[in-house]
This record gives C-alpha cells, sequence and structure tokens, in this order.
C-alpha cells in the first residue's frame, strides 16, 4: 500500500470517526431525555466501541510497514463492531 494509500484511509477513518462522536452526543443526548437505563447502556457501549477504534486508529497510524495490514485489519473490524452496535440503537 502508498503512503498516500494509507493516508487516504486514516483520513477516512478519522471522519467516520469523527461522525460518530457528533452520533453519538445526539443519542446521549436523546438517552437523557428519556431516562431509558437501557438506552443509555447501549450509548455507552458504543462510547467504549467508538474509543476502541479511536485507539486503532491510532495504532494504525504509528504502525511500520510490517504491521500496517495487520493494524488495518483490526481498525476495520473495530468499525465494523461500532457500525453494527450503532444500527442496533436505531433500532
Amino acid at each position: 500500500m502508498t503512503p498516500s494509500e494509507k493516508a487516504a484511509y486514516q483520513q477516512r477513518t478519522q471522519a467516520i470517526l469523527e461522525q460518530w462522536r457528533l452520533e453519538l452526543g445526539k443519542l446521549r443526548a436523546q438517552a437523557d431525555e428519556a431516562q431509558a437505563q437501557g438506552r443509555r447502556d447501549l450509548v455507552n457501549s458504543l462510547d467504549t466501541l467508538q474509543q476502541e477504534a479511536a485507539r486503532r486508529l491510532e495504532t494504525l497510524k504509528a504502525a511500520g510497514e510490517t504491521g500496517w495490514q495487520a493494524a488495518r485489519q483490526a481498525t476495520d473490524r473495530a468499525l465494523a463492531e461500532f457500525e453494527s452496535a450503532y444500527q442496533q440503537v436505531l433500532r
């Protein structure tokens, strides 16, 4: 993978994480208004998954050439886990 492809992937992932941060804020406000414990628990779980995805992105940024693909796979898994959990909250 070329350096520009790596940079593009990292920028795209950072943009996804920023969008999720905003969406989590909205969900958190809704959960607080509704005083729904189950929903708050789900939002807290989403927050944890989003933080994990952010940590994976930082690991990816620091990864050398040999570890970059493994770090990307871990980041992709973290993004997929968050997306799945997020869709569950919306249902």
